[in-house]
């Protein structure tokens, strides 16, 4: 499976170079991103905070060989849920900034299941209103966050 990061950030892309040891493209350039082949699949991290990264997930929605994660430094809890209901929803959801172990994790977890798949990617179920019922929807927060003295 390869891995491409959509985004024209830097330190997001020095986070997926910390988490991940095989390489990976990172680009803003979605006739990049389509040329690539995809055979294998293709794991893709659009940076939500980069404008560019909405079109070109909607592009990429019926693309069954593109495991599909949003990342954003800028949204919130509330945004990531209303999100996922939507006909543009992700397979999984990153807040930023996030603990490279966690990344790792979720990278490995993503790659697994589409293997386990047989490559034939990862279904979103769309038709329920019930987060419970979603194939695979996450979100994940630095360890240090949220936590009270």
């Amino acid at each position: 499976m390869n891995i491409m990061v959509f985004s024209e950030n830097k330190e997001l892309a020095d986070l997926i170079h910390q988490a991940w040891d095989g390489d990976f493209l990172v680009t803003g350039d979605l006739a990049e991103v389509e040329a690539k082949d995809s055979s294998d699949g293709i794991l893709i991290f659009f940076d939500w905070d980069f404008k560019a990264s909405k079109s070109a997930n909607q592009k990429l929605i019926s693309q069954d060989n593109f495991v599909r994660v949003l990342m954003s430094a800028s949204m919130g809890t509330q945004e990531f849920r209303k999100h996922q209901f939507t006909e543009e929803s992700t397979h999984a959801y990153i807040k930023r900034p996030v603990a490279k172990e966690q990344l790792q994790e979720l990278i490995q977890d993503l790659i697994d299941t589409h293997i386990c798949l047989g490559g034939e990617g990862v279904a979103l179920n769309r038709d329920t209103k019930n987060p419970e019922e979603l194939t695979f929807v996450g979100m994940i927060r630095p360890t240090s966050e949220g936590k009270k003295k």
